[in-house]
This record gives C-alpha cells, sequence and structure tokens, in this order.
C-alpha cells in the first residue's frame, strides 16, 4: 500500500492531529481488505486441510493394499525360520533384549511373532545378565526378593521352553563383586537346572551358589553336555574353594 505517508513510515516523525484523521481515512479500505483476505485465506486452509485429509487416507489406503502384494509376504514359513535364524549373534548366546534377535523379530507384526515364537531353534540359546541388586531392608523377606525378579525367572523359564527339544547353549554372565540376593540365585539356578538334561554347552560367570544344586547333579541327568565351565566371582562363601575337577558334573559322558 502506497501514499504520501510511505516515505515516512521508518522514521520518528510524530504526525499532527489533521494528519492523523487522514490516516484513519486512508486505512478505512485497506483494513476491510484485509478483513476480506483473512477471510478467503480461512477458507483456503480449510479446503487444503479438506484435501489432505482425504489425501493422506487415500494414500494410507493405497500403501496398505499394496503390502498385500509384498514379496515378504510370499516367503515360504520354512525360509522365514532360515532368515530369522541367521538374524542371531554368531559369537555369543543369544540376549533378553528386545532390541536383538529373537525378541525383537516378534515386534515386527504378529505374523512375524508367530513364526519366531514357533522355531525352537531361536531360543535354544540364551545369555543371562544377573542384575545388580541393592541390599533387602532388614524387614523386607525372602518371598518380596523374589516376587520382584519373578519376571526374570518367567522370562527365562518361557525362553528355553519354546526351544523344544533341541540341545541348549547357556551362558550366565553376574557382575563381579555386585550384590545378588542369595534367593535370586538360588531361584534362577532352579529355573536353569530343570533344562539340564538338554544341556550342551553351559558357561557360568557368576558367585558359587549358596546350595550345591548345580554341583550336585548327577552325569545321568546330563546327557547331551558337551562343555561346562564356571569362573566363580568373588564370594566369602566356602564353595569358592571346592574343586570343581572332582564334581560328578564333569564326568558327564559326552563333556570335552
Amino acid at each position: 500500500m502506497e501514499s504520501r505517508f510511505t516515505p515516512l513510515l521508518s522514521t520518528n516523525y510524530v504526525p499532527p492531529k489533521d494528519e492523523l484523521d487522514e490516516l484513519r481515512r486512508l486505512l478505512v479500505d485497506p483494513i476491510d481488505e484485509l478483513k476480506q483476505l483473512d477471510i478467503e485465506l480461512a477458507h483456503l486452509r480449510n479446503v487444503i486441510d479438506r484435501l489432505s485429509s482425504k489425501r493422506d487416507q487415500l494414500y494410507i489406503s493405497i500403501v496398505r493394499h499394496k503390502n498385500l502384494m509384498a514379496p515378504l509376504r510370499r516367503i515360504p514359513e520354512e525360509l522365514l525360520q532360515e532368515i530369522f535364524f541367521h538374524c542371531l549373534p554368531v559369537d555369543h548366546n543369544a540376549t533378553m533384549s528386545c532390541h536383538d534377535a529373537p525378541l525383537l523379530l516378534g515386534r515386527v507384526c504378529s505374523h512375524w511373532r508367530r513364526v519366531s515364537l514357533g522355531t525352537p531353534r531361536l531360543w535354544s540359546g540364551i545369555h543371562i545378565v544377573v542384575p545388580v541388586s541393592t541390599p533387602p531392608s532388614p524387614n523386607q523377606h525372602p518371598s518380596e526378593i523374589l516376587e520382584q525378579n519373578h519376571v526374570i525367572f518367567e522370562a527365562v523359564d518361557a525362553w528355553l521352553g519354546r526351544s523344544g527339544d533341541l540341545p541348549l547353549s547357556i551362558s550366565l554372565y553376574q557382575v563381579p563383586y555386585a550384590y545378588t540376593p542369595p534367593e535370586f540365585a538360588e531361584q534362577l539356578m532352579s529355573t536353569i537346572i530343570q533344562f539340564s538334561p538338554r544341556w550342551r554347552n553351559v558357561s557360568l560367570i557368576a558367585s558359587p551358589p549358596t546350595n550345591s544344586q548345580l554341583f550336585s547333579l548327577s552325569p545321568n541327568v546330563l546327557p547331551l553336555l558337551e562343555s561346562f565351565s564356571f569362573h566363580a566371582t568373588y564370594s566369602p562363601s566356602p564353595l569358592t574353594e571346592i574343586r570343581f575337577e572332582s564334581l560328578d558334573i564333569f564326568r558327564a559322558p559326552r563333556l570335552r
């Protein structure tokens, strides 16, 4: 908008009263035009919003229909299982992390979840990291400790249960000098030991358990065991003085 006041717009000029009246008259039509433009723009925005919404819905529908034609959907389940198997780490057992295979595979879609849960090979190896705990309060009962950690026991049990009847590779790591409630360690070891008839490779880095359930295993219940190692982290327990080579577990028939 041009007027005789245009050269003064960027100055400190103070218009006198008669010019103020002139300015008010001058701005009547532009203000009306601005209001009309705002009305038209609001209408156009509404039109654009409606078209954008319609376009987005149409796009989503097209993509979903195209997805039905994706070659991945036609991969035979046996081949998909093979692909899943090659997603596992090659230098260590699979970790219990939702960011890694096999747990990650089940988060992609319901079909992948069904296939992964139904593929025993994906669950025949597991690496367990014992969580670091804080010492219990004087009034805390051991049962409370187990209740707080039951999710871990259930997860390990479910994982190994999905492995069908396959030989198992199990590794366990406990942070040296970190506190672990004895009740937790015993329950975790019990969960693992129930699968001992299918143990093939077992590697444990942990404090010796407060009971002898691990070391009292009979060779008869370890028919598939090929390798076993136990590295004791620091513990004041007398079990640290155990002569491991004298234990029955080392008499398993296939143990190298």
